[in-house]
């Protein structure tokens, strides 16, 4: 990673930061349907990254996003268990052969990255929302609720997706 990457990658986080603070908190459907756009900061980070870095990034990723939603670490969390499966999902997702000189999301297809976004959307909504709630005591209501969210929040994300990382742009 060179540093024109490292700029581009902390740009990039710091934009989607702003954009869920500011934004994309009030993107609201029908009281139940949540976008957390910001996950697309630890979907999005390179691809060779081992958990542990990937679990620190999501805890810091987490504080930030929970000073702003005053929540006292649900955030946090919830980006620190997508850290922690991030590489498993990656290898799930990924063929048995594998790819030949994948570095970079623009080399990958969007139904690959889709399937790879959701499982993780899916994943930290569902720990988000059942850390909200305090329990299994509203069980479908939250797995609906989860479910909803994840969609709306993969929509989001393909869109950013195909805005920032579309192969005609840099490579």
């Amino acid at each position: 990673m060179n540093n024109r990457d490292i700029i581009s990658t902390i740009a990039s986080i710091l934009w989607l930061v702003f954009l869920q603070t500011v934004l994309v908190r009030n993107f609201v459907l029908f009281d139940l349907s949540f976008c957390y756009v910001y996950v697309a900061v630890m979907i999005f980070l390179p691809l060779d990254m081992t958990a542990i870095p990937l679990m620190f990034a999501g805890f810091f990723l987490g504080l930030v996003v929970d000073a702003f939603y005053d929540s006292i670490g649900i955030h946090a969390a919830s980006c620190v268990l997508l850290g922690m499966v991030r590489p498993y999902i990656i290898k799930f997702v990924t063929p048995i052969g594998g790819y030949e000189n994948i570095v970079s999301f623009r080399q990958l297809s969007i139904k690959w990255v889709a399937s790879y976004a959701f499982l993780l959307i899916f994943i930290h909504h569902l720990c988000l929302f059942f850390l909200e709630v305090g329990g299994f005591h509203l069980f479908f209501t939250t797995l609906g609720k989860t479910l909803l969210s994840s969609i709306f929040t993969l929509v989001v994300v393909i869109l950013y997706r195909l805005i920032f990382f579309s192969p005609y742009s840099r490579e």
